[in-house]
């Protein structure tokens, strides 16, 4: 029994210990599952849950800067950024909006007062503008580089409208960076009678109308434009937000050619510069502008049918001289050089100018050098002028800011650096000065007047002191050789730094330029550049030209005629002239320079351009005997050492003595002056007759010239034989011919025998089928004294012989009319022979010289 229960006993232990070691088994087996099971859990938690947790903040974070119906004036102002299809969408919006919103503070019901309000008083910003560029299929691939250039996706509405889709009219606006394209409604039903435009000009006209049926919400003005017209949106901004949206406006500006307003009209807005129609205007234009393009079928583009809309309405154009036409051809340095005091809003017809930045090679990457430096740093600053002066070196600065900066030599006023240099060619591509709607000067025909271009090349903020830097290159191009002893630019300067700080709220004063001054000036041999700082004028400040005069005691200089007077800081010297003088009356300042009293003397004495009364760059001084100067033209210009030159005539030997002791002092000059002006001066009028004779002596006239020869074509032709100095081009300057060549000119040389030979070289000359007449001013003169004397003799000899040789000379008048203008009829710019044999030219060299 023991041993069998010693066994069972044994039996027992051995079960129990079997028992447990299943039960710890157990136990593992289900710890380890339990781990499994946590792992899943916590690798779903890790992989799923956290990554979808994270882009959600992530999402809520970024949804302010990228949220289109976000706006930077809070929640309250969101409704504007919805874009909707159909205006009924727009209540829908405003109340998904208004419920997202902080709950911190429940925002107002819709259509309460507060909200509307808010909405209303707010300012004007690019939410507020809806774009409407009218564009062709044909030209799309080329001209929409230039409208990424100012596009902003996310921030701007708009649309492209074409004549048929392209390729991204099935793309998201967003990935292309451009504005949603849409294709624009039929036109045949409108009737286009013009046989030189296009029926485009319909669908293009119609833009603003479809844009406001789209119902877009919040928009307060429609702004119109081309597919090469290049915005700068913050400047346009602010020009709009001037005006009360809710009130008809009609916003643009006319072309630079003075034909093409007058040929079209100065109160149209020209729709590549862009114009903007508010929302109140454009809401009365899609009412009625299709019954308008009915009445209308003959006109020739889309800007003059909306004009002719207006004019209906009763809406005048408000002009604005921001917005740019640039119906210009060559280059634009003139034009943005010289800017007008006014935002730079709008430029157009960018394919028929040279580059903004000539170094650069494809014109939309010169635009991208101006939009991604000084459009960003400062939009509302870029072109604007300012005008300073380097004393040191007696240059004249002028500052375009973002553009270029111009040094000039000497001393010019600000008045003639504010108007624009002519460094372009007007639409029709002549050299007219009369064919601009704006004040225009010439490009200086003086080698040393010629200015110095510097064009920007780089642009950074310097956020430690708070300003822009923009650095300037000079533009390397050969510049004609100068004899001034004023210092070169291209010598001494290769760069030029101007610092600015951004100045927003500019345009919210009244208008003014800008100030310069210069920093630091060039040092031979050290630095070669040169700091100027811009900005807001300090009181007391503006910009003046220092006339620069070192009057010396009298009777010190012995002149000759036609020698120059060179005053530096030491003692004055005497030499022939080296170089033509100068044109009279740009800027420079003259005193009093030398007084020999004696019976026969020489003098020269001088003023400013309001004391003298001057006639072809002539100046009368006085000189002891008070006889004005014979042959005395002058001109001045502050040299290197502070001097400055001026051209001395000899006088006239037997005038009269008067006023002995007034030589050197401005009243003498000025009592001169006045003398002259009002002809009381003893032997004036003897002294002026040989002046004039001496004068037309070296002077040209060239006649019976084509109408399509050029001013640039007689400087050609003429400047072979000699140095020309002056040089008139007559037009018409009146009547239906205003603006086109009068065909006759006169070309000055400097010396007699230099016209002799033109004279002799290009008399009967062909061109264009014309033989050009070209004589002496002084014989033309002499002739028209004598045929007028003749002319005299013999009405008195022919008495009152009756009314039949009065009507013979008319007969042989109308006669003569005729064949003139037969052979005009005959004559053309061809290329073959011309049918003048050479009898028939010698009798028409001499008939020229019988009527001249």
């Amino acid at each position: 029994m023991r041993g069998g229960g010693a066994g069972e006993k044994l039996h027992y232990k051995e079960a129990n210990v079997a028992h447990g070691a299943a039960a710890v088994y157990g136990a593992g087996a289900a710890g380890k599952g339990a781990a499994a099971k946590t792992s899943f859990l916590n690798g779903l938690l890790l992989y799923v849950v956290l990554p979808v947790l994270v882009l959600y903040f992530v999402v809520i974070a970024a949804s302010q800067f990228y949220n289109p119906r976000c706006s930077p004036e809070g929640n309250a102002m969101a409704t504007h950024f919805v874009v909707a299809n159909k205006p009924n969408n727009a209540s829908l919006a405003t109340s998904l909006n208004a419920s997202s919103s902080s709950s911190a503070s429940p925002p107002p019901a819709p259509g309460s007062k507060t909200m509307r309000l808010t909405a209303e008083e707010a300012p004007t910003g690019l939410r507020h503008l809806v774009f409407g560029i009218g564009a062709s299929a044909s030209l799309w691939e080329s001209r929409k580089e230039y409208i990424k250039l100012w596009w902003r996706p996310g921030r701007m509405r708009g649309f492209v409208w074409m004549d048929k889709p392209v390729g991204e009219f099935y793309s998201k606006s967003s990935r292309t960076g451009l504005p949603a394209i849409m294709v624009s409604s039929d036109t045949s039903k409108f009737p286009y009678t013009h046989g030189a435009g296009s029926r485009s000009a319909l669908r293009i006209s119609r833009i603003v109308s479809e844009t406001f049926r789209l119902g877009l919400p919040g928009v307060r003005w429609f702004v119109m434009g081309d597919d090469d017209t290049v915005f700068l949106p913050e400047n346009l901004v602010h020009v709009l937000s001037q005006y009360d949206h809710r009130q008809p406006y009609y916003i643009g500006s006319p072309s630079e050619s003075h034909i093409q307003n007058l040929i079209f009209s100065y109160g149209m807005a020209f729709g590549g510069g862009g114009f903007a129609i508010s929302r109140a205007l454009a809401s009365e234009l899609a009412k009625m502008q299709d019954g308008c393009l009915h009445r209308y079928p003959a006109l020739y583009g889309s800007d003059d049918r909306i004009h002719a809309c207006m004019s209906e309405l009763g809406v005048p154009l408000a002009r604005h001289p921001g917005f740019h036409q640039c119906d210009l051809w060559g280059d634009v340095l003139g034009l943005l050089g010289a800017h007008p005091v006014a935002p730079l809003v709008t430029l157009h017809h960018l394919d028929f100018l040279e580059p903004v930045f000539p170094t650069t090679p494809s014109r939309a990457g010169a635009l991208r050098r101006l939009f991604d430096g000084p459009v960003r740093l400062d939009s509302a600053a870029v072109a604007q002028q300012s005008v300073c002066y380097d004393h040191a070196h007696q240059w004249t600065v002028s500052v375009s800011w973002g553009f270029a900066v111009m040094v000039v030599r000497g001393v010019l006023s600000p008045r003639e650096m504010e108007t624009p240099m002519r460094s372009f060619l007007n639409w029709y591509k002549r050299a007219d000065y009369t064919a601009y709607s704006f004040n225009t000067r010439p490009v200086a025909r003086q080698p040393c007047q010629k200015p110095h271009v510097y064009y920007m090349r780089g642009s950074r903020m310097d956020r430690r002191r708070n300003v822009t830097v923009t650095e300037y290159e000079r533009h390397r191009v050969k510049h004609p050789g100068c004899r001034w002893r004023i210092a070169d630019p291209a010598a001494l300067l290769d760069s030029i730094v101007v610092l600015k700080k951004p100045d927003p709220d500019l345009w919210k004063r009244s208008p003014r330029r800008n100030c310069c001054r210069v920093v630091s000036s060039p040092k031979q041999g050290k630095d070669r550049s040169m700091t100027i700082d811009v900005g807001v004028c300090r009181d007391g400040e503006f910009a003046k030209a220092k006339c620069l005069t070192r009057p010396i005691q009298p009777s010190t200089l012995r002149l000759r005629p036609h020698q120059i007077i060179s005053l530096d800081s030491h003692r004055p010297r005497v030499r022939a002239p080296r170089s033509p003088p100068l044109p009279w009356g740009r800027g420079v300042c003259l005193t009093a320079l030398a007084d020999r009293r004696k019976p026969g003397g020489l003098v020269a004495i001088g003023g400013r351009s309001s004391q003298i009364n001057r006639r072809s760059d002539q100046i009368y001084g006085l000189r002891a005997g008070g006889g004005p100067l014979e042959d005395g033209s002058a001109t001045g210009d502050s040299g290197a050492s502070g001097g400055w030159w001026g051209f001395a005539g000899g006088c006239r030997r037997g005038a009269p003595a008067t006023g002995a002791g007034q030589a050197g002092s401005s009243e003498g000059l000025k009592g001169a002056a006045r003398q002259h002006a009002s002809g009381q001066q003893g032997g004036t009028g003897q002294d002026m007759k040989g002046l004039e004779a001496d004068k037309l002596e070296c002077r040209l006239y060239v006649g019976n010239l084509d109408f399509r020869i050029s001013e640039s074509d007689v400087i050609k032709m003429f400047s072979p034989f000699g140095k020309i100095t002056a040089e008139d081009f007559l037009w018409h300057t009146r009547g239906p011919k205003r603006g086109e060549p009068r065909g006759y000119a006169f070309v000055q040389y400097t010396t007699k025998e230099e016209a002799q030979l033109a004279k002799e070289k290009m008399n009967g000359k062909l061109v264009c089928g014309r033989p050009m007449v070209v004589h002496l001013a002084s014989e033309k003169s002499s002739l028209d004294s004598s045929s007028s004397h003749r002319a005299v003799k013999d009405k008195k000899l022919a008495g009152g012989s009756g009314g039949k040789s009065q009507y013979t000379d008319r007969a042989a008048k109308i006669a003569a009319i005729k064949n003139k203008l037969k052979s005009l009829e005959e004559g053309g710019c061809s290329t073959k022979k011309p049918r003048l044999n050479p009898d028939n030219l010698t009798g028409i060299r001499e008939q020229s010289h019988k009527k001249f």
